[in-house]
């Protein structure tokens, strides 16, 4: 089962009732509508402000992991028209975003509870992983985030896909980071060819590498390279995954440099 959490972000109070009606209104179906399109949606499932759409949980879907990263990328074009539409309004209305999480595990899924009392839902270490990384797009400055297990399941022809840090995303001891992956491609820069996104990608990863093989000085001018074709394709004033790397690996060289002294020269207690 590959499932998707979602979680929206006004950018100030209003009217939810209003904003909902006139995007209804004017034929976009909301990010919903994107879900739908890409044979994805099969259950919501509401959580306070967050929703969650699970795929392949009772109707098979042989490649649900592509149709889950299909449905993220369609919301998320689909909030990007929703905003060019909302600033043209009188008085205009405010911009919304969303974060996107997608995993890809084994659950319990069904109708849980007793006569008084029941709800179809999802339960398993599995089914918290696309929430926690829903909030971690808030750290890398990202709008959709997957794991290891969704990443390696894809075509990735279809996608410009790039490994953006190495985390704990589950309970272990001891514990196990495991990477994790944005899509590029969606946004200020969903309208960019696919094989120009490929190949930042691409260039990317080969610095995630030189990073992981602690290869510090190696790695820091191709974050920096990303860093500068990003802005160039984008407009963006800084692309945030390969900044925020290019000062660990400062700091990490940094750390490098100072003197530690070997075991021959540590005091000796009388």
């Amino acid at each position: 089962m590959s499932s998707l959490g979602r979680h929206e972000v006004p950018a100030r109070t209003i009217n939810r009732r209003e904003f909902i009606a006139a995007i209804y209104g004017m034929g976009l179906g909301g990010p919903s509508g994107a879900v739908s399109s890409s044979d994805f949606l099969v259950r919501g499932v509401s959580c306070g402000d967050e929703s969650k759409r699970k795929s392949n949980s009772y109707i098979l879907q042989g490649d649900h992991p592509t149709n889950a990263v299909k449905a993220a990328v369609g919301m998320l074009a689909q909030l990007d028209r929703i905003n060019k539409w909302s600033v043209k309004q009188s008085p205009p209305l405010p911009e919304v975003g969303i974060r996107c999480g997608i995993h890809t595990g084994t659950c319990l899924v069904g109708n849980m509870g007793f006569a008084s009392r029941i709800k179809y839902g999802v339960v398993g270490e599995n089914a918290n992983i696309p929430g926690r990384l829903e909030e971690m797009n808030k750290n890398y400055g990202t709008n959709n985030l997957m794991s290891a297990e969704t990443y390696k399941r894809l075509d990735h022809t279809q996608f410009a896909i790039r490994p953006i840090d190495y985390v704990h995303l589950r309970q272990r001891d001891p514990p196990e980071s495991e990477p994790v992956y944005e899509v590029l491609g969606v946004g200020v820069h969903r309208k960019l060819r696919m094989p120009v996104l490929q190949a930042v990608a691409k260039r990317h990863a080969e610095a995630m590498e030189l990073y992981i093989e602690q290869r510090f000085s190696e790695a820091l001018p191709l974050f920096d390279e990303v860093n500068s074709k990003m802005q160039e394709l984008t407009g963006c004033e800084a692309d945030q995954p390969s900044v925020m790397l290019q000062a660990r690996h400062i700091d990490c060289m940094e750390i490098r440099v100072i003197d530690v002294p070997t075991p021959t020269e540590y005091p000796s207690w009388p």
